[in-house]
């Protein structure tokens, strides 16, 4: 189903939020259905590429509002990612294995078993 399509089948008074992953929607699709009015607004917080390289149509539409890519920084989300932090830490200070799945810097663990 094209993504013309998509915004076809919403309601006139619907609102697009994404949160989620930047490339799930069509900035131009997207555009299109908003000077249509197939739909009503949007709210964008993830992008294609960060940091977003947005058209001046999409940086001026009073239909579209635009965050920075915050949608998940919550108190809630900062408590869990510094606990799992702190937790990584002390596993590699006391010698057992971390989760290699939460380092940035993979070459250095591997390199150090």
């Amino acid at each position: 189903m094209a993504i013309d399509r998509q915004f076809a089948l919403m309601k006139p008074n619907s609102i697009l939020i994404n949160t989620a992953r930047g490339g799930l929607v069509d900035h131009e699709a997207l555009l299109k259905a908003l000077d249509t009015g197939s739909i009503a607004g949007a709210g964008i917080d993830t992008f294609p590429e960060e940091p977003p390289l947005l058209s001046d149509q999409m940086r001026s539409s009073a239909r579209i509002v635009l965050s920075p890519h915050v949608g998940a920084s919550t108190v809630e989300a900062g408590v869990r990612v510094g606990t799992m932090a702190m937790g990584q830490v002390l596993d590699c200070l006391a010698g057992k294995p971390i989760d290699k799945r939460c380092v940035v810097n993979k070459p250095s663990v591997e390199q150090s078993g």
